[in-house]
Parts: C-alpha cells; sequence; structure tokens
C-alpha cells in the first residue's frame, strides 16, 4: 500500500513536472516551473490538511469565505468542490503566480462561485515590494516535514 502510494506520488509529480498542471480534487490545476506548493501537494496529496480540516470544521453550506494569498487555489478548490453552494473570493498578489491561478481558475467550471483577484490585503492602502524570501520558503519547509507546529511568535513579521 505505501509503495503503491509512494509510486503514485512520483508519477504525478514527474508527469506534473512535464506538462505543468494536475488533477487536484478533480480540477485541473497549473502551476509555474519549480512550484513548491505543487512538490508538497504531491507528497501530501491533499495541500495543507489540517487547515482544510479546520476550514470544513465551521463552514457552511451558502457561506463566502475570502482566501488570501491563494497561490495556485489549493485550499479555494475543495472547498468550492465540497460545498455547492459556497462562492470564494480570492487574493493573489504575486506576478507570477496569478497567471497560473487564472488559467486554473477559467478551466475549472467554477467561475460562477469564485472570484480572483490580483491584489494583496492590507491594513493600509499603498503599493509595497513583493518577494520571495528563500530563508523563509527553507523555514517553512523544514517545519512542512518535520511536523511542528508553528506558535504565534514564529508567525509574527519582524
Amino acid at each position: 500500500m505505501v509503495v503503491n502510494k509512494f509510486i503514485r506520488n512520483l508519477a504525478k509529480r514527474n508527469l506534473g513536472r512535464l506538462i505543468g498542471n494536475f488533477k487536484y480534487f478533480n480540477t485541473k490545476v497549473f502551476f509555474p516551473k519549480n512550484s513548491l506548493i505543487f512538490r508538497i501537494a504531491c507528497t501530501e496529496g491533499i495541500y495543507d490538511k489540517e487547515v482544510l480540516n479546520f476550514i470544513f470544521t465551521y463552514i457552511k453550506e451558502n457561506s463566502l469565505l475570502i482566501d488570501v494569498g491563494t497561490n495556485i487555489g489549493l485550499t479555494s478548490i475543495p472547498i468550492l468542490k465540497n460545498y455547492n453552494n459556497t462562492h470564494v473570493i480570492s487574493f493573489e498578489p504575486s506576478r507570477s503566480v496569478f497567471p497560473f491561478l487564472k488559467k486554473t481558475h477559467l478551466s475549472s467550471g467554477l467561475t460562477d462561485r469564485w472570484s480572483i483577484y490580483d491584489k494583496a490585503l492590507g491594513n493600509t492602502i499603498g503599493t509595497v515590494g513583493f518577494k520571495r524570501n528563500r530563508e523563509m520558503i527553507a523555514h517553512l519547509m523544514l517545519f512542512r516535514f518535520q511536523k511542528i507546529r508553528l506558535t504565534e511568535d514564529m508567525m509574527r513579521l519582524r
């Protein structure tokens, strides 16, 4: 059983990497080259399963969910697929990721309940720089794979 799961994940990861998309909750999801979130989804099967389970605990039909920092849509899609009358508004400010989210959105068949915006959200109006912090990504990867829970202090911006 474990071997089958390993082979399935390996095939999904390698095939997906070649074609630039993969099936997730029966929806074609597009992703950028060398996408960390794609690799995590292939390894774990469901991206951020603990977060999804938490959301599923509290969400009800006819809800409106706001997904801030949606990346390629791996939180929005399961919610939309599991709750037929729920609407999701997704925000993704990354210029390198948003085109893939848009492609996923347009091919998803969910556009009547899913809105996407290439904007960041914050508590002030203005413009900020946006770049990936390789050190932060490395720390998040370490936490994910060691299954360490992030504390409030770890998440506080410095």
